[in-house]
């Protein structure tokens, strides 16, 4: 909310993408106030990434909704432009740091069958974030043209705006090129 505001949106732009932010931070606030316990098995490590892909899923699942339910943007655009890329980001990102923030406080017992399923799980989350990372040039040019019509006054990106016409152009659901 803050950041809209700040940005001369005000603070009620976007208000569900704002609640979504919120809840995200939320849910594994919530697992901690209702008993969850140390890391110390591999069973307890999968409850972990569960959750954390719970809080990287269902609230933008849920905003994302919110753009399909209001008619500003098509489902396909909403998954592949909205939803998919805050989810993967968001998974990958607390995927990486989470673990090892726990087991700074003391919340991850770094047992032997802790450690070896952490170096193929880090093997793994590296190889994705490469794969991932690896279209930051292309997304970094997107990101201008999006920000510059953000400063024009444009509420959605043109990208979307492109996607939405070309799917509609052709009426059988599918982006025409």
């Amino acid at each position: 909310m803050l950041g809209y505001a700040f940005a001369g949106k005000g603070p009620l732009f976007a208000l569900h993408w704002s609640f979504a932010n919120g809840l995200m931070g939320l849910i594994p606030g919530l697992a901690g106030r209702f008993g969850a316990r140390p890391v110390d098995s591999i069973l307890s490590f999968v409850k972990l990434l569960l959750l954390l892909l719970l809080a990287s899923a269902l609230p933008f699942a849920l905003s994302t909704g919110v753009e399909v339910g209001l008619g500003r943007v098509a489902f396909h655009n909403a998954l592949f432009s909205l939803f998919l890329p805050i989810f993967i980001t968001d998974t990958l990102w607390a995927f990486m740091l989470v673990p090892p923030l726990m087991q700074l406080f003391g919340l991850l017992i770094a047992r032997v069958e802790i450690r070896t399923i952490q170096a193929v799980y880090y093997l793994l989350i590296v190889m994705s974030a490469v794969r991932v990372f690896s279209g930051l040039p292309g997304f970094v040019s997107l990101l201008k043209g999006v920000l510059s019509h953000y400063e024009k006054g444009d509420a959605y990106p043109p990208a979307i705006y492109a996607l939405d016409r070309n799917i509609d152009k052709n009426g059988n659901g599918r982006p025409s090129v």
